[in-house]
């Protein structure tokens, strides 16, 4: 299996890379007395990844590792400059935009690791709900239990957890990343993300 992983690294639904994946993955079951293989044809919404970066430029000035996520907006020309707020929980997001303290801003999930099923749903319907509360993107902390330097990316939704919301921009982000931007949240500094 790792010379799947190692020649089809990045394969986005509707991309040449997952066709040529598909191909080979139905090419070895046939070659593993799996004759019948086959694949059927499906349309399906199609994202691509642009230009993306994302760096602190308070309380010091760091670049921050970070992958778009899925089906994200795309980041306006001129980009994104706000104060962020780190949470790390749907709950504590629901209070800190009870005090006004979303709106406006880039909420970071700093969420604690609970297992892919549970920890994926920050990433699959946090920015939707931060969208609902006036943020104008989202960082998500990578869903791994590692803390590593490494962003680990997926897809977004929007509409998909009843928020009713705009589609906002939205990425992954190291949790090493993650972990530095609540501890200067902690010390009662205001971290700015552009």
């Amino acid at each position: 299996m790792s010379d799947f992983v190692d020649c089809f690294s990045s394969r986005m639904a509707g991309t040449r890379e997952l066709e040529c994946a598909i191909d080979w993955a139905v090419a070895e079951l046939r070659t593993s007395d799996f004759l019948d293989a086959q694949t059927e044809e499906f349309r399906m919404p199609r994202w691509s990844r642009g230009l993306e970066e994302a760096s602190i430029v308070s309380p010091v000035r760091r670049k921050l590792s970070m992958l778009s996520l899925g089906y994200s907006a795309p980041t306006l020309p001129g980009g994104i400059e706000a104060d962020c707020i780190v949470v790390h929980s749907f709950n504590e997001l629901d209070s800190a935009a009870a005090q006004g303290l979303v709106r406006g801003r880039i909420v970071v999930f700093n969420q604690p690791w609970a297992g892919y099923d549970s920890t994926r749903q920050f990433r699959n319907h946090g920015p939707s709900l931060a969208s609902k509360f006036g943020a104008v993107a989202a960082l998500v902390r990578s869903v791994t239990p590692l803390a590593v330097d490494s962003p680990h990316a997926g897809v977004t939704l929007f509409d998909a957890a009843g928020a009713i919301a705009s589609p906002i921009p939205a990425a992954c982000l190291a949790p090493d990343d993650a972990e530095a931007l609540a501890r200067w949240q902690r010390r009662r500094q205001t971290p700015r993300i552009r």
